[in-house]
């Protein structure tokens, strides 16, 4: 189970990191 709470919080952090980039790249286009 230890791996599978190392992958989820991966991916937590992957989908953070793509919403963040997402907010500034429009930002930067606005």
């Amino acid at each position: 189970k230890t791996g599978d709470d190392a992958l989820v919080g991966t991916l937590a952090g992957l989908a953070l990191l793509s919403v963040a980039g997402y907010v500034v790249l429009r930002r930067k286009q606005n």
